[in-house]
């Protein structure tokens, strides 16, 4: 309902009266990433774990963290935990196979990848995550194709739309590529409040 500082109220005090509640503490970590508190929310998904070794659900949510953060090994371990529970689970095979691209194994993460696509091909951020092993493989032509495909099925992938730039400027089409890397729409979004009122650059000289 949008109301994340209520949940976060609710569960705390969940887990005051019921302290080994793992599914509590797995859906306190939802709350507290919901809320900016990213260390927390891992915090929270750990003990859920170690309360239930093998919940599914506070696997994937910590093997997705461990994947942002670039810790392919322990994010492969946990999406095992997973599909060990749940062997047609989309989201988990997508992250195992970006956490087999991080780890190096670009070959077998693109030929996993494009299995998935082929029998789920409406799932969108497997054409994302496609496109990303792709990309770093230097498969840019194959990498656009699949990011714009994320993007048909799903406009607000973010990561898509900032691929389909980098597809461009890998091979020289500047024009195209920065004009779609102006419409990314995160654009600025790391400078906050500092560059507000200052005029984009369109490319003219300056006086």
């Amino acid at each position: 309902a949008g109301r994340d500082g209520d949940a976060l109220f609710a569960l705390d005090r969940a887990i005051r009266l019921k302290s080994d509640f793992a599914q509590a503490h797995n859906n306190r970590g939802i709350a507290r990433l919901r809320v900016g508190r990213r260390a927390d929310a891992i915090a929270s998904f750990e003990r859920a774990l170690a309360l239930q070794p093998g919940y599914a659900d506070a696997a994937l949510n910590l093997a997705e963290r461990c994947n942002e953060a670039g810790d392919a090994a322990r994010a492969i371990e946990l999406f095992g935990i997973v599909l060990a529970a749940q062997p047609a689970h989309v989201q988990a095979q997508t992250g195992r196979d970006f956490a087999q691209a991080l780890a190096g194994d670009l070959p077998a993460s693109i030929e996993a990848l494009e299995r998935i696509t082929a029998s789920a091909p409406g799932y969108a951020p497997a054409w994302q995550t496609l496109g990303a092993a792709r990309n770093w493989a230097w498969q840019h032509d194959a990498a656009e194709s699949a990011f714009r495909r994320a993007l048909a099925l799903d406009p607000r992938l973010d990561e898509a739309a900032f691929g389909v730039a980098s597809t461009l400027l890998a091979r020289g089409n500047y024009t195209d590529g920065w004009a779609a890397f102006e419409q990314r729409p995160d654009r600025g979004a790391e400078s906050g409040a500092a560059f507000a009122a200052l005029r984009v650059w369109d490319g003219r000289a300056f006086d």
